[in-house]
């Protein structure tokens, strides 16, 4: 996608942020926080700003143009970041590392931006185009606690066969800032509803995972997480025969939300 029409999206997500706000929360300017605007600010510390997590979607895109995509990827990623491929997770930066340049660089479009609402966690979800191949892909950001900036830590994507859909704006949306959820894992409610308690996950088949030069035991995976403040988490599951699901949960109106349920069959993963 054309520069230009990159920041137009940019520009519209601003407009929209004005009233993504749910409940009672109000918007406020982060004290002491650089380079102004307006966003979300958590009682427990931090702030949410979409268009943070639409900018560095852009400047992702940017990087590739100059540098190439697989070195965009590993520049924006996190050091234990993870990437879906062709069924398998592997960590990006011994992934990415040497790996030929494609022939044309995949074009990226962010519609959707979720946010936990202490900013530590976004979601973004879009459409890609690859040559004749389109589909939709998910990229969850973490915030970098020493610098602020956003790194991703899981990229995946699918195959859509269906026409390329088209949109003009780009929608965010941030949590509540309301009472903090308990427990150390997410656990997706059937139906996209449930209470603030949050139990033990049953991760289902694990994907077949890559021996990637560096990996430590300690490196956390992020096929399933929670943000710091446990108003946002997702998952990724798969079935014995290979299908994937992946459900993103927002914290509204004082239960989880789900805001992104997606399904794939394994003749249909891949993508950008």
């Amino acid at each position: 996608m054309p520069h230009a029409r990159r920041a137009a999206l940019l520009a519209s997500l601003l407009l929209v942020v004005a009233g993504v706000a749910t409940g009672s929360a109000a918007w406020a300017q982060p004290g002491g926080r650089k380079g102004g605007g307006e966003g979300r600010v958590s009682a427990l510390g931090g702030y949410a700003l979409p268009s943070e997590i639409a900018a560095a979607s852009i400047a992702w895109t940017r990087l590739a143009g100059d540098k190439g995509w697989w070195k965009a990827m590993r520049e924006t990623a996190a050091p234990d970041a993870q990437i879906l491929s062709d069924g398998t997770t592997q960590r990006v930066q011994a992934f990415a590392k040497g790996r030929a340049e494609p022939a044309s660089l995949p074009h990226r479009r962010t519609h959707h931006v979720w946010m936990s609402c202490d900013g530590s966690i976004g979601v973004e979800e879009g459409l890609f185009e690859d040559g004749a191949a389109h589909g939709w892909y998910t990229t969850i950001w973490q915030r970098q606690p020493k610098k602020g900036n956003y790194k991703w830590v899981l990229d995946q994507s699918g195959i859509d066969t269906g026409a390329a859909a088209d949109f003009d704006f780009i929608e965010g949306k941030v949590a509540d800032c309301g009472a903090r959820a308990h427990g150390d894992a997410p656990s997706p409610p059937a139906g996209g509803n449930g209470t603030i308690e949050v139990g033990p996950v049953v991760p289902g088949t694990i994907p077949a995972r890559i021996a990637a030069k560096g990996e430590t035991d300690a490196m956390p995976d992020h096929l399933i997480g929670l943000s710091r403040d446990h108003t946002l988490n997702w998952a990724t599951r798969f079935d014995a025969d290979g299908t994937r699901h992946l459900t993103v949960n927002l914290l509204m109106g004082g239960k989880r939300v789900e805001v992104l349920n997606r399904s794939v069959a394994p003749a249909r993963t891949g993508g950008a």
